[in-house]
Protein backbone atom coordinates (compact mmCIF):
# COMPACT_ATOMS: atom_id res chain seq x y z
CA UNK A 1 0.00 0.00 0.00
CA UNK A 2 1.16 3.54 -0.68
CA UNK A 3 2.31 5.74 2.15
CA UNK A 4 -0.77 7.51 3.88
CA UNK A 5 -1.40 10.89 2.37
CA UNK A 6 0.35 10.41 -0.98
CA UNK A 7 -0.39 9.41 -4.84
CA UNK A 8 1.11 6.66 -6.09
CA UNK A 9 1.85 5.49 -9.38
CA UNK A 10 1.35 2.43 -11.28
CA UNK A 11 3.20 1.30 -14.61
CA UNK A 12 0.41 -0.71 -15.84
CA UNK A 13 -3.31 -0.52 -15.96
CA UNK A 14 -5.17 -1.04 -12.42
CA UNK A 15 -6.86 -3.51 -13.69
CA UNK A 16 -3.46 -5.41 -14.20
CA UNK A 17 -1.75 -4.59 -11.86
CA UNK A 18 -4.83 -5.78 -8.94
CA UNK A 19 -6.63 -8.94 -8.55
CA UNK A 20 -9.99 -7.51 -7.54
CA UNK A 21 -11.77 -4.37 -7.22
CA UNK A 22 -13.89 -4.07 -4.22
CA UNK A 23 -16.23 -1.91 -6.50
CA UNK A 24 -18.98 0.59 -4.97
CA UNK A 25 -22.06 0.97 -6.89
CA UNK A 26 -23.56 4.51 -6.06
CA UNK A 27 -22.12 7.05 -7.99
CA UNK A 28 -19.50 4.89 -9.56
CA UNK A 29 -21.72 2.35 -11.37
CA UNK A 30 -24.74 3.87 -11.04
CA UNK A 31 -26.88 6.89 -10.07
CA UNK A 32 -30.92 5.92 -8.72
CA UNK A 33 -31.82 4.08 -12.11
CA UNK A 34 -29.14 5.77 -14.50
CA UNK A 35 -25.51 4.10 -15.59
CA UNK A 36 -22.62 5.85 -14.48
CA UNK A 37 -20.94 7.06 -17.96
CA UNK A 38 -18.44 5.14 -19.22
CA UNK A 39 -19.23 2.80 -16.18
CA UNK A 40 -20.37 -0.49 -18.18
CA UNK A 41 -17.03 -0.51 -20.98
CA UNK A 42 -14.80 0.12 -18.22
CA UNK A 43 -16.09 -2.72 -16.04
CA UNK A 44 -16.02 -5.74 -19.19
CA UNK A 45 -12.60 -3.55 -19.97
CA UNK A 46 -11.55 -4.24 -16.52
CA UNK A 47 -12.62 -8.15 -16.36
CA UNK A 48 -10.85 -8.45 -19.78
CA UNK A 49 -7.46 -7.66 -18.36
CA UNK A 50 -8.10 -10.03 -15.41
CA UNK A 51 -9.77 -7.85 -12.57
CA UNK A 52 -12.54 -10.08 -10.65
CA UNK A 53 -15.18 -7.36 -9.53
CA UNK A 54 -16.83 -7.47 -5.74
CA UNK A 55 -19.47 -5.33 -5.73
CA UNK A 56 -19.95 -3.26 -2.06
CA UNK A 57 -22.43 -1.18 -1.49
CA UNK A 58 -23.55 0.93 2.04
CA UNK A 59 -26.75 0.77 0.34
CA UNK A 60 -29.33 -1.89 2.25
CA UNK A 61 -32.58 -1.26 0.47
CA UNK A 62 -32.23 -3.88 -2.37
CA UNK A 63 -31.67 -7.55 -2.25
CA UNK A 64 -28.38 -8.97 -4.34
CA UNK A 65 -30.41 -10.65 -6.82
CA UNK A 66 -31.96 -6.97 -7.27
CA UNK A 67 -28.84 -5.18 -7.65
CA UNK A 68 -27.31 -8.07 -10.28
CA UNK A 69 -30.43 -7.31 -12.36
CA UNK A 70 -29.87 -3.93 -12.79
CA UNK A 71 -26.31 -4.27 -13.06
CA UNK A 72 -26.45 -6.70 -16.15
CA UNK A 73 -29.18 -4.56 -17.33
CA UNK A 74 -26.28 -2.26 -18.36
CA UNK A 75 -24.76 -5.08 -20.19
CA UNK A 76 -22.26 -6.05 -17.29
CA UNK A 77 -21.86 -9.80 -16.29
CA UNK A 78 -22.73 -10.53 -12.80
CA UNK A 79 -23.65 -12.79 -10.17
CA UNK A 80 -25.25 -12.34 -6.92
CA UNK A 81 -22.97 -13.58 -4.74
CA UNK A 82 -20.33 -10.42 -6.37
CA UNK A 83 -22.56 -8.27 -4.23
CA UNK A 84 -22.17 -7.87 -0.77
CA UNK A 85 -24.96 -4.66 0.72
CA UNK A 86 -24.62 -3.36 4.19
CA UNK A 87 -27.84 -5.40 5.14
CA UNK A 88 -25.88 -8.50 5.05
CA UNK A 89 -23.01 -6.63 6.86
CA UNK A 90 -25.15 -5.69 9.35
CA UNK A 91 -26.68 -9.26 9.91
CA UNK A 92 -23.48 -10.72 10.70
CA UNK A 93 -22.53 -7.46 13.02
CA UNK A 94 -25.98 -8.70 15.13
CA UNK A 95 -24.84 -12.47 14.93
CA UNK A 96 -21.71 -10.96 16.70
CA UNK A 97 -23.30 -9.38 19.67
CA UNK A 98 -27.11 -10.89 19.80
CA UNK A 99 -28.30 -14.33 20.70
CA UNK A 100 -30.05 -16.19 18.18
CA UNK A 101 -33.76 -15.63 18.47
CA UNK A 102 -33.81 -11.97 19.46
CA UNK A 103 -36.21 -9.23 18.97
CA UNK A 104 -34.54 -6.73 16.68
CA UNK A 105 -37.06 -3.47 15.49
CA UNK A 106 -35.90 -2.93 12.27
CA UNK A 107 -36.05 0.33 10.13
CA UNK A 108 -35.92 -0.44 6.92
CA UNK A 109 -36.74 -2.02 3.32
CA UNK A 110 -38.11 -5.58 3.27
CA UNK A 111 -34.43 -6.98 1.90
CA UNK A 112 -32.85 -5.40 4.90
CA UNK A 113 -35.72 -7.25 7.38
CA UNK A 114 -34.90 -10.56 5.40
CA UNK A 115 -31.62 -10.25 6.09
CA UNK A 116 -32.29 -9.77 9.84
CA UNK A 117 -34.24 -13.19 9.92
CA UNK A 118 -32.27 -14.82 8.36
CA UNK A 119 -29.09 -14.02 10.44
CA UNK A 120 -31.94 -15.93 12.82
CA UNK A 121 -33.42 -12.85 14.47
CA UNK A 122 -37.32 -11.93 15.02
CA UNK A 123 -37.81 -8.86 13.28
CA UNK A 124 -40.58 -6.44 14.35
CA UNK A 125 -42.17 -3.43 13.38
CA UNK A 126 -42.65 -1.31 16.78
CA UNK A 127 -41.02 -1.08 19.93
CA UNK A 128 -43.85 -2.07 21.79
CA UNK A 129 -42.73 -5.92 21.02
CA UNK A 130 -39.50 -4.62 23.49
CA UNK A 131 -37.17 -5.52 21.11
CA UNK A 132 -33.25 -6.33 22.23
CA UNK A 133 -32.03 -3.97 18.94
CA UNK A 134 -32.82 -1.61 16.47
CA UNK A 135 -31.36 -1.89 12.93
CA UNK A 136 -32.15 0.98 10.95
CA UNK A 137 -31.13 1.42 7.36
CA UNK A 138 -32.40 4.06 4.15
CA UNK A 139 -35.06 3.32 1.59
CA UNK A 140 -36.80 5.22 -0.62
CA UNK A 141 -40.46 4.92 2.19
CA UNK A 142 -38.74 5.71 5.36
CA UNK A 143 -41.29 7.90 7.32
CA UNK A 144 -41.26 10.08 10.75
CA UNK A 145 -43.67 7.05 12.12
CA UNK A 146 -40.32 4.44 11.75
CA UNK A 147 -38.04 6.86 13.59
CA UNK A 148 -39.90 7.85 16.28
CA UNK A 149 -40.51 3.76 16.87
CA UNK A 150 -36.60 3.46 16.61
CA UNK A 151 -36.78 6.45 19.49
CA UNK A 152 -39.14 4.79 21.60
CA UNK A 153 -37.29 1.76 21.68
CA UNK A 154 -33.76 2.81 22.29
CA UNK A 155 -35.09 5.36 25.03
CA UNK A 156 -36.25 2.34 26.64
CA UNK A 157 -32.58 0.34 26.12
CA UNK A 158 -32.64 -1.42 22.68
CA UNK A 159 -28.96 -1.16 21.24
CA UNK A 160 -29.31 0.83 18.11
CA UNK A 161 -27.03 -0.68 14.95
CA UNK A 162 -26.62 1.18 11.38
CA UNK A 163 -26.24 -0.46 8.45
CA UNK A 164 -24.29 2.91 7.35
CA UNK A 165 -23.92 6.53 8.21
CA UNK A 166 -24.03 7.95 4.83
CA UNK A 167 -24.87 11.50 5.19
CA UNK A 168 -26.00 11.44 1.26
CA UNK A 169 -26.89 9.74 -1.66
CA UNK A 170 -26.31 10.33 -5.37
CA UNK A 171 -29.74 9.61 -7.13
CA UNK A 172 -30.99 10.85 -10.78
CA UNK A 173 -32.03 14.10 -9.67
CA UNK A 174 -28.78 15.25 -7.26
CA UNK A 175 -27.66 14.61 -4.14
CA UNK A 176 -30.45 13.67 -1.83
CA UNK A 177 -30.17 12.68 2.05
CA UNK A 178 -28.60 9.61 3.15
CA UNK A 179 -28.95 7.02 6.06
CA UNK A 180 -26.64 8.89 8.17
CA UNK A 181 -29.33 12.12 7.91
CA UNK A 182 -32.10 9.81 8.98
CA UNK A 183 -29.96 8.85 11.89
CA UNK A 184 -28.82 12.22 12.97
CA UNK A 185 -32.90 12.61 13.34
CA UNK A 186 -33.00 9.85 15.82
CA UNK A 187 -29.50 10.45 17.94
CA UNK A 188 -30.82 13.93 18.29
CA UNK A 189 -34.02 12.85 19.65
CA UNK A 190 -32.28 10.25 21.93
CA UNK A 191 -28.71 11.58 22.56
CA UNK A 192 -27.88 8.19 21.50
CA UNK A 193 -25.19 7.25 18.29
CA UNK A 194 -25.53 4.00 17.11
CA UNK A 195 -23.11 1.55 18.70
CA UNK A 196 -22.12 -0.32 15.49
CA UNK A 197 -22.28 0.31 11.86
CA UNK A 198 -22.16 -2.31 9.22
CA UNK A 199 -21.22 -0.02 6.18
CA UNK A 200 -18.16 1.93 4.92
CA UNK A 201 -16.00 3.57 6.57
CA UNK A 202 -16.18 0.22 8.92
CA UNK A 203 -14.28 -2.31 6.95
CA UNK A 204 -17.53 -4.97 7.44
CA UNK A 205 -18.68 -5.17 3.45
CA UNK A 206 -14.61 -5.11 2.20
CA UNK A 207 -13.77 -8.04 5.13
CA UNK A 208 -16.93 -10.54 3.37
CA UNK A 209 -15.58 -9.37 -0.39
CA UNK A 210 -12.02 -10.32 0.45
CA UNK A 211 -13.39 -13.70 2.12
CA UNK A 212 -15.99 -14.75 -0.54
CA UNK A 213 -13.07 -14.17 -3.15
CA UNK A 214 -9.84 -15.29 -1.34
CA UNK A 215 -8.15 -12.39 -2.29
CA UNK A 216 -5.73 -10.47 0.27
CA UNK A 217 -6.37 -7.04 0.68
CA UNK A 218 -2.72 -6.09 -0.62
CA UNK A 219 -4.04 -7.87 -4.20
CA UNK A 220 -7.37 -5.42 -3.67
CA UNK A 221 -8.37 -1.84 -4.74
CA UNK A 222 -11.30 -0.39 -3.57
CA UNK A 223 -13.13 2.03 -6.19
CA UNK A 224 -15.60 4.62 -4.73
CA UNK A 225 -16.69 8.14 -4.76
CA UNK A 226 -17.24 9.20 -1.45
CA UNK A 227 -13.56 10.23 0.88
CA UNK A 228 -15.12 9.48 4.62
CA UNK A 229 -16.62 5.65 3.41
CA UNK A 230 -15.37 4.15 0.00
CA UNK A 231 -11.25 5.48 0.97
CA UNK A 232 -11.19 5.23 4.65
CA UNK A 233 -12.68 2.10 4.96
CA UNK A 234 -9.54 0.71 2.41
CA UNK A 235 -7.51 2.78 4.32
CA UNK A 236 -8.64 0.77 7.18
CA UNK A 237 -8.66 -2.60 5.65
CA UNK A 238 -5.30 -1.59 4.25
CA UNK A 239 -5.49 -1.75 0.67
CA UNK A 240 -5.10 0.78 -2.11
CA UNK A 241 -8.13 2.86 -3.37
CA UNK A 242 -9.30 4.80 -6.41
CA UNK A 243 -11.15 7.90 -5.94
CA UNK A 244 -13.66 8.90 -8.95
CA UNK A 245 -15.58 12.10 -9.61
CA UNK A 246 -18.95 10.63 -10.50
CA UNK A 247 -20.61 10.95 -7.53
CA UNK A 248 -20.15 12.84 -4.41
CA UNK A 249 -16.63 13.91 -3.89
CA UNK A 250 -15.56 16.62 -6.43
CA UNK A 251 -12.00 18.00 -7.30
CA UNK A 252 -11.73 20.48 -4.07
CA UNK A 253 -13.12 18.22 -1.65
CA UNK A 254 -10.06 15.91 -2.69
CA UNK A 255 -7.50 18.76 -1.82
CA UNK A 256 -8.62 18.77 1.81
CA UNK A 257 -9.35 15.28 2.54
CA UNK A 258 -7.81 14.11 5.74
CA UNK A 259 -4.19 11.21 5.66
CA UNK A 260 -7.15 8.50 6.18
CA UNK A 261 -9.26 9.84 3.54
CA UNK A 262 -6.76 10.19 0.58
CA UNK A 263 -6.87 7.81 -2.38
CA UNK A 264 -4.09 5.79 -3.64
CA UNK A 265 -5.22 6.98 -7.65
CA UNK A 266 -7.84 9.61 -8.56
CA UNK A 267 -9.74 9.60 -12.00
CA UNK A 268 -12.66 10.76 -13.69
CA UNK A 269 -14.33 8.17 -14.05
CA UNK A 270 -14.01 4.12 -14.28
CA UNK A 271 -11.93 4.10 -16.92
CA UNK A 272 -8.95 5.04 -14.41
CA UNK A 273 -9.34 1.42 -14.26
CA UNK A 274 -7.82 0.65 -17.88
CA UNK A 275 -5.26 3.41 -17.20
CA UNK A 276 -1.84 3.60 -15.97
CA UNK A 277 -1.33 6.24 -13.38
CA UNK A 278 1.55 8.49 -12.39
CA UNK A 279 2.01 10.05 -9.34
CA UNK A 280 3.62 13.39 -9.11
CA UNK A 281 6.48 14.66 -7.42
CA UNK A 282 7.24 17.01 -4.93
CA UNK A 283 10.47 19.09 -6.16
CA UNK A 284 10.63 20.46 -2.77
CA UNK A 285 10.40 19.71 1.03
CA UNK A 286 8.00 22.27 2.94
CA UNK A 287 9.41 22.32 6.73
CA UNK A 288 8.09 22.98 10.02
CA UNK A 289 10.19 26.44 9.82
CA UNK A 290 8.93 27.46 6.31
CA UNK A 291 12.31 26.22 4.84
CA UNK A 292 13.26 23.35 2.27
CA UNK A 293 15.45 22.61 -0.65
CA UNK A 294 14.25 20.80 -3.72
CA UNK A 295 16.35 18.13 -5.68
CA UNK A 296 18.59 20.50 -7.20
CA UNK A 297 19.53 22.01 -4.20
CA UNK A 298 17.86 25.49 -4.87
CA UNK A 299 16.17 27.16 -1.60
CA UNK A 300 12.68 27.08 -2.05
CA UNK A 301 10.95 28.50 0.95
CA UNK A 302 11.88 32.12 1.69
CA UNK A 303 9.64 33.31 4.52
CA UNK A 304 6.77 30.90 3.71
CA UNK A 305 7.12 30.11 -0.53
CA UNK A 306 5.45 26.56 -1.24
CA UNK A 307 7.26 23.94 -3.04
CA UNK A 308 5.95 23.10 -6.22
CA UNK A 309 5.28 19.73 -7.59
CA UNK A 310 6.36 18.04 -10.94
CA UNK A 311 4.57 15.66 -13.55
CA UNK A 312 6.64 14.00 -16.57
CA UNK A 313 9.65 17.07 -15.54
CA UNK A 314 7.58 19.64 -15.81
CA UNK A 315 6.94 21.44 -12.96
CA UNK A 316 3.83 22.49 -11.71
CA UNK A 317 3.38 25.78 -9.51
CA UNK A 318 0.21 25.05 -7.71
CA UNK A 319 -0.74 27.72 -5.00
CA UNK A 320 0.80 30.10 -3.07
CA UNK A 321 0.66 31.32 0.41
CA UNK A 322 -1.17 35.16 0.38
CA UNK A 323 0.97 37.74 -1.06
CA UNK A 324 4.25 35.48 -2.11
CA UNK A 325 4.80 34.24 -5.70
CA UNK A 326 5.96 30.80 -6.46
CA UNK A 327 9.85 30.26 -5.46
CA UNK A 328 10.45 28.27 -9.08
CA UNK A 329 8.26 30.05 -12.00
CA UNK A 330 6.92 33.13 -10.69
CA UNK A 331 4.00 32.48 -12.97
CA UNK A 332 1.02 30.87 -12.45
CA UNK A 333 -1.07 31.84 -15.73
CA UNK A 334 1.13 29.56 -18.05
CA UNK A 335 0.49 26.68 -15.75
CA UNK A 336 -2.75 25.98 -16.44
CA UNK A 337 -2.26 26.50 -20.49
CA UNK A 338 -0.56 23.22 -20.25
CA UNK A 339 -0.84 19.29 -19.25
CA UNK A 340 -4.47 17.49 -18.74
CA UNK A 341 -6.70 18.87 -16.28
CA UNK A 342 -6.46 15.54 -13.94
CA UNK A 343 -2.74 15.66 -14.26
CA UNK A 344 -2.70 19.14 -12.62
CA UNK A 345 -5.64 17.78 -9.98
CA UNK A 346 -3.30 14.91 -9.08
CA UNK A 347 -0.44 17.59 -8.60
CA UNK A 348 -2.55 19.97 -6.49
CA UNK A 349 -3.33 16.94 -4.38
CA UNK A 350 0.05 16.00 -3.67
CA UNK A 351 0.93 19.65 -2.81
CA UNK A 352 -1.92 20.33 -0.65
CA UNK A 353 -1.36 16.96 1.21
CA UNK A 354 2.20 17.61 1.99
CA UNK A 355 1.58 20.83 3.05
CA UNK A 356 -1.28 19.89 5.55
CA UNK A 357 1.27 16.82 6.80
CA UNK A 358 3.80 19.88 7.47
CA UNK A 359 1.60 21.73 9.82
CA UNK A 360 0.71 24.96 6.87
CA UNK A 361 -2.58 25.81 7.40
CA UNK A 362 -4.54 25.11 4.94
CA UNK A 363 -7.12 27.74 4.79
CA UNK A 364 -4.94 30.12 3.98
CA UNK A 365 -3.58 28.30 0.79
CA UNK A 366 -4.85 30.60 -2.81
CA UNK A 367 -5.13 27.72 -5.20
CA UNK A 368 -4.35 29.66 -8.11
CA UNK A 369 -6.89 29.41 -11.08
CA UNK A 370 -8.31 26.23 -9.27
CA UNK A 371 -11.89 27.27 -11.01
CA UNK A 372 -10.20 26.17 -14.29
CA UNK A 373 -9.25 22.38 -13.16
CA UNK A 374 -12.51 22.29 -12.09
CA UNK A 375 -14.28 23.45 -15.12
CA UNK A 376 -12.15 21.10 -17.21
CA UNK A 377 -13.05 18.43 -15.49
CA UNK A 378 -16.56 18.72 -15.81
Amino acid sequence: MAGEGTLKSCGVPLAQQYHLALLDLDGVVYRGANSVAYAADAVRGAASLGMRVCYTTNNPSRPPQAVANQIAGFGIPVSPDQIVTSAAAVAFLLAQELPVGAVVLVIGADALKDAVRRAGFRVVDGAWEDPAAVVEGWYPSLCWTQLAQAAYAIERGARYFATNLDRTIPREDGIAPGNGAMIGAVTAATGVAPCRCAGKPESVLYDIGLRRTGVVASDALAVGDRLDTDIEAASREGCDSLCVLTGVTDARTLLFAAPKQRPTYIAADLRGLLKMHAAPALQGVLCQDGTGENGGGNRLAVDGDIPCVGMSDVPVCCATLPGLACAVCDEHSRVWSAGPAMDRLRCLCQLSWALADAGVAMQSLDFCDFSVVEEELR
